[in-house]
């Protein structure tokens, strides 16, 4: 299976991401690391509101959107 690249003009066509929004998500990223989930580094805001990414087993994108 092909992985997904984050830009879009590089993926083939199909779903490229899923968004959560979520109260708290420094505490997410700490409860997954403490699981032992393999992430791509801590929290960090990103201007389209987006908190953190991971991957899936399919590598696809999830993203973790801080609270309104």
């Amino acid at each position: 299976m092909q992985q997904r690249e984050l830009g879009l003009l590089s993926n083939p066509p199909g779903l490229d991401h899923i968004s959560f929004l979520g109260d708290d998500v420094d505490a997410l990223y700490r409860r997954l690391v403490a699981e032992g989930t393999k992430t791509g580094g801590p929290p960090s805001d990103q201007d389209w509101g987006a908190r953190l990414r991971l991957r899936d087993l399919n590598g696809k994108n999830l993203y973790f959107l801080r609270g309104l």
